[in-house]
């Protein structure tokens, strides 16, 4: 299984592409600039960084990675990916490749308004019942025979959670109505909402009457909020294909790693040199916290004084080295009992 994701940063003057894979115990980068991108795999590898030609947008991330990897000779596996990376293109480029896939569908896409449409009663019924770790939602698959071979449309739908957004919904008219009875705290950037699901009348007699309209709101309540489709030639259960998405978690905590821990949401840097030698090093520094993870993880939870290897890291991000030029001594801050 391979878990497909990339995050945008910039440095003073250019911007940076960062392709994230991660395969188990390997992982791999892509990292472009103004169209050009290297590749990392493992520390072992890096006199192996290729160049390669073309912009990093959503639609040929997949076109340059699979080439890569077919130079690599690694071997067909099953594309997971967010909504990002969905296109007919993508899908069609994958399944002609001779690889499967699992991919939300953006709520965006006509199609998937249809079928949910078609079918977005149907899942609400104790045989399609998802138990989701305590969480309680509905599911239907349908299958298909398409163009990319056996396809399993996956439908889930949230109950728990349409509540809460037609609860807040419900907060946010009484707040909207609250400032339309009252003129004076009119917000122009509400006026669209305003327009929607009010009915405004001004006479001379009784002044302002704000009236909330009732088939517009019917029509938020009726949506296809919290319905979604997962498109997979690869998990033929919703409970496969649902489990395939959520452990993509993994590269979305490295990213998090990066943007935050590891201080790669900017650089401050002009030179493109400097810039990709800070990449590597985060990549390399990315290795160092995945070999943490995996000292932690095999340590009881039961034994361990901290619940993870970020827990321990916090506990130590405040000790710091100031360095001056010149002949003044390295400075130390005070270390804490915990560090």
């Amino acid at each position: 299984m391979k878990y497909f994701d990339y995050f945008l940063f910039s440095s003073d003057n250019n911007g940076y592409t960062i392709f994230n894979c991660h395969m188990g115990k390997r992982i791999i980068e892509i990292k472009s600039k103004n169209g050009t991108a290297c590749l990392y795999e493992d520390v072992s590898y890096r006199d192996k960084e290729r160049m390669i030609s073309g912009d990093m947008s959503d639609k040929v991330i997949p076109d340059h990675v699979l080439s890569i990897m077919k130079k690599m000779e690694v071997p067909k596996f099953t594309f997971v990916g967010d909504r990002g990376f969905y296109s007919e293109y993508n899908l069609g480029l994958l399944s002609a490749s001779g690889y499967k896939f699992t991919i939300p569908v953006p709520s965006s896409v006509g199609w998937q308004k249809e079928l949910i449409a078609q079918h977005r009663d149907s899942p609400i019924h104790p045989g399609h019942l998802l138990d989701d770790n305590g969480s309680i939602m509905y599911e239907k698959t349908i299958y298909k025979t398409t163009c990319h071979g056996r396809t399993w449309y996956h439908l889930y739908f949230d109950p728990a959670r349409k509540d809460k957004v037609i609860a807040s919904f419900m907060q946010k008219l009484r707040a909207l109505k609250d400032e339309l009875e009252n003129g004076g705290k009119i917000v122009e950037s509400h006026r669209a909402l305003y327009d929607r699901y009010f009915i405004v009348r001004n006479t001379p007699a009784r002044g302002r009457k704000v009236s909330y309209n009732d088939e517009a709101i019917q029509e938020f309540m009726n949506s296809d909020s919290c319905y979604w489709v997962l498109i997979s030639t690869a998990a033929k259960t919703v409970s496969g294909a649902l489990e395939q998405y959520r452990e993509r978690n993994d590269v979305e905590l490295y990213f998090d790693d990066e943007k935050n821990l590891l201080d790669l949401r900017r650089l401050k840097n002009h030179n493109g040199q400097t810039v990709k030698g800070k990449v590597f090093v985060i990549f390399v520094s990315l290795i160092v916290l995945a070999r943490l993870q995996k000292m932690v993880d095999e340590v009881g939870k039961k034994k361990r004084k901290y619940w993870s290897e970020h827990d321990m890291l916090r506990k130590v991000e405040t000790y710091a080295k100031v360095h001056f030029e010149g002949k003044y001594k390295d400075v130390y801050t005070t270390l804490s009992s915990a560090q």
